[in-house]
């Protein structure tokens, strides 16, 4: 039996479903408790979106989870952890108002003491704890959701000038690993390994899901990429589960190598996820809370400064034209996700269904189609 199963044998069906919509969002949690136990159990042993899951914790929760980890084993006793958090400026209710948190959501169970004292003992289960080791410090800075698929998820540099990258891949043991790399470098550095003619490929050559943490450790040894389940639904975009990542670094450098010099432009500025990301965060507001403009037709100004903080595009603000929640507020409406129907923003919910149903590639294919239809003209290139 696993570390996981063996921390899920007791719960309850209620702290189950809690568990289950912190790591799986967006599935239902409407079964049985031994079938939502099993569900549960393998998002935790696989890791499923640990990166993201890692991104959502608040830095009181980073802090217990590190402080847990840096154990010799995933466990601590309760005063020892107290008396450790202590020294950051944290007092013994806030200590145990976050530890509940964590319970809650599976990253952490309590357990008495054998020896019948009253001390409790903190464990993170063992194959969730390996998840959590690999992707809770980046840098020393928080995990954020591009960190997912990029190289500051390594504990070192690369060196992009040293060798290119089909070189790194090139030196790979693996011939299967080798050309699986090729064609996520086909496929914008995603490539989706449960799609049924990869999985064929691998089983001809036989190898399968039994590499996987093999040919992960190798290619972040490389420096070339990681497997893994990666996702950002959270952020409304849905990546293949599980993936082969080349980090997005050498999908940029590649991307910047074919510029040609007679095309480059004045300018280059690079949003990447973020305008999804903001696109989500304004449907999900307008999704629960439809939003009353003004009688002048305007939003309403407090609502925007309230959103205008949760933005990823904020950080381009002196670089776009008009307001930012005002940009990604046309976008919406020009996607259908949003309309304005008699003065009030609402969530197209069949439209915004259908958006969220479409992968990232899919996405970025639909919104450029529409600045190339709504942008064309000598100006533009």
């Amino acid at each position: 039996m696993s570390a996981v199963s063996e921390t899920l044998r007791g719960l309850k069906k209620a702290e189950l479903q809690t568990i289950h919509q912190f790591w799986l969002p967006g599935e239902s949690v409407q079964y049985r408790a031994d079938e939502l136990r099993k569900r549960v159990t393998a998002a935790l042993v696989r890791g499923a979106g640990v990166e993201e899951r890692v991104a959502r914790l608040s830095n009181s929760q980073r802090r217990l989870i590190t402080a847990v980890l840096a154990k010799p084993k995933p466990r601590a006793a309760l005063p020892e952890l107290q008396e450790t958090l202590a020294q950051s400026g944290a007092s013994r209710v806030e200590v145990e108002s976050t530890l509940r948190q964590l319970v809650e959501r599976g990253f952490i169970s309590r357990q008495k003491k054998r020896d019948g004292r009253r001390s409790e003992i903190l464990e993170i289960p063992q194959e969730l704890a390996d998840h959590l080791a690999r992707v809770m410090v980046v840098d020393g800075d928080s995990v954020s959701a591009a960190d997912v698929i990029s190289q500051k998820r390594l504990p070192f540099e690369i060196d992009f000038e040293e060798k290119t990258l089909d070189a790194r891949i090139e030196q790979l043991d693996s011939a299967v690993l080798q050309k699986l790399c090729f064609w996520a470098l086909q496929k914008r550095g995603i490539l989706d390994l449960s799609a049924d003619d990869y999985v064929e490929f691998m089983a001809d050559a036989g190898a399968g899901e039994d590499n996987f943490d093999c040919w992960r450790r190798a290619l972040e040894d490389a420096g070339i990429g990681t497997i893994g389940s990666i996702s950002l639904h959270d952020f409304g975009i849905t990546i293949p589960d599980p993936s082969l990542i080349i980090f997005q670094e050498w999908i940029q450098l590649r991307s910047r190598l074919r510029i040609q010099g007679a095309t480059t432009p004045d300018k280059l500025l690079e949003a990447g996820v973020d305008l999804f990301i903001d696109l989500e965060t304004l449907a999900l507001h307008a999704e629960h809370h439809p939003v009353r403009l003004t009688r002048s037709g305007n939003f309403p100004k407090r609502l925007a400064e309230q959103l205008r903080q949760a933005m990823a595009l904020e950080r381009l603000a002196d670089h776009l034209d008009g307001d930012t929640v005002t940009r990604v507020l046309r976008v919406a409406l020009r996607l259908g996700i949003i309309e304005n129907f008699a003065g009030e923003l609402q969530a197209n919910r069949e439209r915004l269904k259908a958006w969220r149903s479409l992968d990232f590639s899919r996405k970025v294919e639909v919104l450029l189609q529409k600045f190339l239809d709504e942008s064309a003209g000598n100006r533009w290139s």
